[in-house]
Order: structure tokens, then sequence, then C-alpha cells
């Protein structure tokens, strides 16, 4: 984390004539349209920094009659946002991101409007008046393009792994595959940065880096790229940047895994006990958690013969515990439970994606971290 000193240095810099993006807050109205509710409610949801800016944005509610809604306000330009539509049963529709712009915007949502952004997993919508907006579609996810035919060429590779009817072939395929992956999160880590780079006074630049901090966790190429764009931001959201990057480095590789102590606290897994500990973090009603458990469970024997120990994290509500454990009761899941009820442990070092993994060593420092079965059978077998 940079010192104090290296803060007001920052500011001065700001004061001094170098551009500094969002001191202050503008109006703005956004006029909607849909085809996907005639009466409802439609709210503007804000990305949130609360946690750790000290101040708390506001999700605008409005109502929906006749397709036609209407936000205004105040806010940061460049601010990162979705809009939610509700219908009387309060079932959810959501878009994918878009930014605001002061003054007068026009969005429309379709529900045959594609994603901009095809990872999304929100309905597209059409914005006119928000050079913000036209700057997230024309430049930054264009810079995008190439790589994301790599992911779509790998997602038919990743697929093709599960005909394959050999078993050595079938963990050949899903361990090059594997790997592949890992490269092009790397690729595109490298393409932010680049942005960063060339453009460290865009206004959408540090809602980008948040967000992707969020998703994916740290990166060296995230803590570049605020290098470039920290002088040009907003103080309360460069501490929040600086913040989360310092919360986020303490899962980076090499580090000591943060809930060390819970470990020895409720299994008495402590460093040394094994020579790897996978750590997974799930809940009851995930489906993907529970089709990697299964996987898993088809190893286990084979992993603890071979020193690694597995120490499973609920992180259900006390209305689902029972739950959990009939999950655990029925799939009859042999290794370690651990219920961080309600999630306040797995909230605490942000992770919010699940399932969720950390690989840690026999000193408990992270190794890897998501890893898949074929890494995790290779890393084993190397050391």
């Amino acid at each position: 984390m940079k010192t104090y000193l290296s803060f007001l240095k920052l500011l001065l810099w700001g004061l001094l004539g170098m551009p500094v993006l969002g001191m202050g807050q503008s109006a703005y109205r956004v006029t909607g349209k849909t085809n996907m509710l005639v009466n409802g409610r439609a709210v503007l949801s804000k990305m949130l920094l609360t946690d750790l800016r000290g101040g708390r944005e506001t999700n605008d509610t409005v109502p929906v009659r006749d397709q036609k809604f209407t936000f205004s306000g105040v806010g940061r330009s460049g601010q990162y946002c979705r809009i939610i539509l509700l219908d009387a049963g309060g079932k959810q529709k959501l878009t994918e991101p878009i930014f605001l712009s002061a003054g007068n915007q026009r969005v429309v949502i379709d529900s045959l409007t594609e994603p901009h952004d095809f990872l999304d997993v929100g309905y597209g919508v059409s914005m006119e008046g928000s050079a913000c907006n036209d700057e997230y579609i024309h430049q930054y996810l264009a810079a995008y393009q190439a790589s994301d035919e790599q992911v779509k060429a790998f997602f038919v590779r990743r697929r093709a792994c599960s005909s394959v009817k050999d078993t050595a072939a079938k963990r050949g395929c899903l361990l090059q595959a594997e790997t592949e992956r890992l490269q092009i999160r790397k690729s595109r880590d490298s393409i932010l940065y680049r942005y960063a780079e060339a453009h460290p006074s865009s206004r959408i630049m540090p809602w980008l880096l948040y967000a992707a901090l969020s998703d994916h966790g740290y990166s060296e190429y995230y803590q570049a790229a605020f290098g470039h764009v920290a002088p040009h931001t907003d103080p309360k959201m460069r501490l929040a940047i600086r913040e989360f990057l310092a919360k986020q480095s303490l899962k980076a590789p090499k580090r000591m895994f943060p809930l060390i102590d819970l470990l020895k606290r409720n299994v008495g897994t402590a460093p040394g006990q094994a020579k790897y500990t996978l750590v997974e973090f799930w809940f009851s009603n995930c489906a993907p958690c529970i089709a990697q458990f299964d996987e898993l469970k088809t190893h286990y024997q084979d992993l603890q013969k071979r020193g690694v120990e597995v120490v499973a994290i609920s992180v259900d509500g006390k209305d689902k515990l029972a739950a959990a454990q009939k999950v655990i009761r029925d799939h009859q899941y042999p290794w370690k439970q651990i219920a961080d009820v309600g999630g306040e442990q797995a909230r605490s070092i942000n992770v919010h994606a699940f399932p969720s993994n950390f690989l840690l060593d026999r000193q408990g420092k992270i190794m890897q971290t998501n890893i898949g079965w074929e890494s995790l059978n290779q890393m084993v077998n190397k050391n």
C-alpha cells in the first residue's frame, strides 16, 4: 500500500494542474424504453465502493409505465452501472454495464439486443448521449477483439475434451485447456494494463479496474495499471482502489492464506500437517460447486495418499445449514468441513464467486487459486 506521503503527493499533483476526475458530481438524466417490461420498476444499480470510500452511493428506483422510465440525479462521470427491470412478482432482468456521463442520455433495452461484451451475462443496451459509454464500447471493448476470438476458440476446444474417450487423452486435453485458460486470463489482464497506459485520464478506467479486481482478484497488471490512472482519479476512489488492491493481494500466490487461523480453530489443519491443503468455498444451492465436489470425490483417496488434504468451507446462512449438511450426507463427501455461517469470513477476503478454491503449501502459503483437477494432479506429480 502506498504511504500517506505518497497519497498527499498524488493529491498535490491534482491541485497543481494534472486533471483529476470525479472531484465533483454532475447531474444526469437517463430516459429509457424497453420491450421486456410494460409496467413495473427499473433500478439504476451503481457499482458500490461503500466499504472503502466512506461514502454511500444510492441506487435510483423509478416506475416503468408503458415500457418507459426515467432516471435523474447526480453522480460521478464515468459511473459504472447496470439497469435492473423488476416486474410485479419481483422477477429481475439485469443488463450489461453502462457508463454514465453528465447531461441527457437515452437507453433502449431490447430482448434481442446482444451484450457488447459477449462474456457478460446481462441483456444488451443501446445507449446514446454518453461519451463514457461510447468509449467503453468503441475503444475499450474494441481492444479485446482479437482476444475475444481466442476465447471463443478456447470454449470450442474445451468442450471437445468431454467427447474424448481415452482417459489419459482426456486428462491431457483438460490439462492443456486449463493451461490455455490461464494464458488467456494473463493476456486479457495485459490488455487492461495497456489501455490504462494509453488512456490514463479515462473516466471509465478506474471503474473498470475496480471491477476487474472484484471479478478476477489481484494481478500485477492491475497494480501497474493503477500506477497510470491514480494521478488522474478522484482522491476517494483512488484510496478505494489502493485499499482494494492491498486487500486482494492477500490472496495472491506466495502470500500466507489469510484465513489460516480459521482452519486451525475448526479442523485442526495447520501448516506442516499436509504437503498441500486445498481449501474449497461453496454453498448448498451451488450446482457448479457440487459438480466440482463430485469430481473431486473420485480422486480424493489418491490425493490423500499423495499428501493433499481438502477442507470445504460452506457459506450458507443459518436457514440453509441443514441443507448443506444434507448435501454432505447425500453425496458422502469425506473431507473436512467448516461452516462459515452467512459467509462472513469469505467476504472478509472478498470471495464472492463460487466455487472458489486455494491450494496451499505445507507452510500455509497460497500456491494457486481456482485450480482445476488436472492442474492439481500435475502440480502434485511434479512435487
